[in-house]
């Protein structure tokens, strides 16, 4: 027995697939949780602008992520993009 086909009534209710993402985001904070947040994002198809406080993370990622920008602070970041996501340790960080 092959794969059970929906009525046409039914697929126009299944939901589509994921279109590939492309628009450029934000990232602050390639620590444990943020690298893998980070990488998630490129695999939905985003392209990525990061810092972190260590620059040498920063600039491995970018190396790891052909396409993706080292900005020089936060806010320099924040300006790039229309949206940014922050994964940091403390409120300071």
């Amino acid at each position: 027995q092959g794969a059970s086909r929906l009525a046409p009534s039914q697929a126009a209710e299944s939901p589509q697939p994921h279109t590939v993402m492309s628009e450029t985001v934000g990232f602050v904070g390639l620590g444990i949780m943020g690298i893998g947040m980070a990488e998630n994002l490129i695999k939905a198809g985003r392209k990525l602008v990061v810092w972190n406080r260590d620059t040498g993370k920063s600039k491995a990622f970018a190396d790891e992520h052909p396409g993706t920008v080292v900005a020089s602070s936060p806010a320099e970041v924040v300006k790039a993009v229309t949206r940014t996501y922050c994964m940091l340790s403390t409120p300071e960080a």
